[in-house]
């Protein structure tokens, strides 16, 4: 067991399973996994065998956004929670484990629009919108602070308790992941958001005047869409683009707006998502001194989780910003071409030419819907040791963008 586990982790180690590999978080996650592979009564009968399978199956792992593997402790989380009661912050909610993994849970029975969490505005860390938003370099802003507050202060209640960040498309999804979502323009989405992070990190070298050398060699061919990442070489601190791109995936995760202003807020910023159909809770600033969370229209009884709505958005941002999608999106949008755009309020129209669109859009497409569906159903039994949560992502995608093409051109779905 003992040459078994050393192969192993050697093998995740040195496995580029990123374009930001970053080899201790794949250390700690594959340590992890091993812990509990080798700790089950089920695992003693492993063979050399299956050791190919078990290598694909942890470094997925070790690559995905819903694992719930944390580098924080519950001494942390306590810390965190000190930390905002003694600054003034009032709370009916703490950080336990859910069914999204960690997140907040009340603490006593909640009434619709009751106030769950007060956060004073000195807790938090905030950046003003730029008047030109074309490159909102406020988000490289934002992660400077937060990359100036782990340097200066890494035992910070709230930098300890921060996750690691999401994996999102433009971060570490590889191209034969990015395909399967089946819609070229989301491949040129992708390209633009790399292309976004590494300006964030050019204006953050300028401002903090770090000489750097910049070649972007972002392709994108018209044909087959290939793209590789952009190539950055730094004259010095090139230790800091890894960790500045980190805080930067964090900001853009966990941030809040108010107005103009921008803000990470401490233990706010840890409840899940859900939408107000699902019972989402919302926020709001208060007498100009503090952020409010507030419980959802159906309340929260003790015990159950804190929850807040992140907003309307299309699926393309949520996967771009958050790495997940919602159960079911009600302001999701296709687009036909020529500036065609259709919602779910095109459902039931009288247009025969744009149920037409949605149909010749329908049959280009690999695959059909019924075909997703079932290779969705049967996922983990087909392939599983290769159970990658971005491949189930990408079905999920495709299955909602041709449930809404189905539904626009009058045909019947499973959902609709």
């Amino acid at each position: 067991h003992l040459s078994f586990l050393i192969s192993l982790l050697d093998y995740g180690i040195t496995t580029e399973y990123s374009i930001f590999s970053d080899t201790f978080h794949c250390r700690m996650i594959i340590f992890q996994i091993l812990l509990i592979v080798f700790l089950s009564p089920k695992c003693y009968g492993l063979l050399p065998s299956t050791l190919p399978a078990i290598q694909t199956r942890i470094i997925s792992c070790a690559s995905s956004a819903s694992s719930s593997a944390s580098l924080w402790s519950h001494a942390e989380e306590q810390q965190l929670q000190e930390f905002i009661d003694v600054s003034g912050g009032k709370r009916h909610c703490e950080i336990a484990e859910t069914k999204f993994g960690r997140g907040l849970v009340a603490t006593k029975d909640l009434k619709p629009n009751e106030e769950v969490l007060r956060i004073p505005l000195s807790c938090i860390t905030m950046q003003t919108t730029d008047d030109d938003n074309n490159n909102d370099y406020w988000a490289g802003r934002l992660a400077a602070k937060l990359l100036a507050t782990k340097q200066q202060n890494d035992d910070c209640p709230y930098i300890s308790c921060l996750p690691e960040p999401p994996s999102i498309p433009s971060r570490d999804w590889p191209l034969t992941i990015l395909e399967e979502f089946q819609n070229p323009d989301w491949l040129r989405d992708v390209c633009l958001a790399q292309e976004w992070r590494y300006n964030q990190w050019s204006n953050y070298q300028q401002t903090t005047n770090h000489p750097y050398d910049v070649s972007n060699d972002i392709v994108l061919e018209e044909d087959n869409f290939l793209f590789s990442s952009a190539s950055l070489s730094f004259k010095d601190n090139e230790d800091d683009r890894p960790v500045f791109l980190d805080c930067l995936d964090l900001v853009c995760s966990r941030t809040i707006r108010t107005g103009r202003t921008l803000q990470l807020v401490p233990f706010l910023d840890m409840a899940n998502h859900a939408s107000r159909e699902e019972g989402g809770g919302y926020y709001k600033k208060g007498n100009d001194d503090f952020i409010g969370l507030y419980a959802g229209e159906r309340g929260i009884s003790k015990g159950g989780e804190v929850t807040l709505d992140y907003g309307r958005r299309s699926n393309e941002d949520w996967l771009l910003h958050y790495g997940f999608l919602p159960n079911r999106n009600l302001v999701e949008t296709v687009e036909l071409g020529k500036n065609r755009i259709i919602s779910w309020d095109d459902v039931g129209t009288a247009n025969e030419a744009l149920k037409q669109d949605c149909r010749i859009l329908l049959d280009a497409f690999e695959t059909t819907l019924q075909e997703d569906q079932l290779l969705l159903r049967d996922f983990h039994e087909k392939v599983p040791a290769s159970e990658d949560f971005r491949y189930t992502l990408a079905l999920q995608y495709r299955i909602a963008r041709k449930i809404l093409l189905s539904a626009v051109a009058g045909q019947k779905t499973a959902r609709t």
